[in-house]
């Protein structure tokens, strides 16, 4: 991730802290893990990079709206298990970030 290289050359986060956040990206990229890209947004904008966190957010509403067209349903993340729910019969769905993933 570009901007956490920037981050660190900067001096604003430590070697640790850009660790975590490339096993973020990773994660969120990768597997669509929802908490890590949700992590990813509000680290973006608490340094102050409001472009990067609304493009991050976009993306996230961005997959969401998509899937619902694809299947004709609206759904939600339930954060306590996990996994994507349809708001209105409750049952597990598909993530998503299967359209971003490699």
């Amino acid at each position: 991730m570009g901007w956490s290289e920037d981050l660190l050359a900067a001096g604003l986060i430590t070697e640790e802290e850009y660790e975590e956040l490339s096993e973020l990206g990773w994660e969120a990229r990768h597997y669509g893990n929802v908490e890590a890209l949700e992590d990813l947004i509000e680290i973006a904008y608490e340094y102050g990079l409001d472009e990067l966190g609304d493009r991050l957010l976009e993306t996230y509403f961005e997959a969401i709206d998509y899937y619902e067209s694809l299947y004709d349903y609206k759904i939600e993340y339930d954060a306590r298990i996990d996994r994507w729910r349809d708001v209105e019969t409750g049952r597990f769905v598909k993530d998503p970030y299967e359209w971003i993933r490699d």
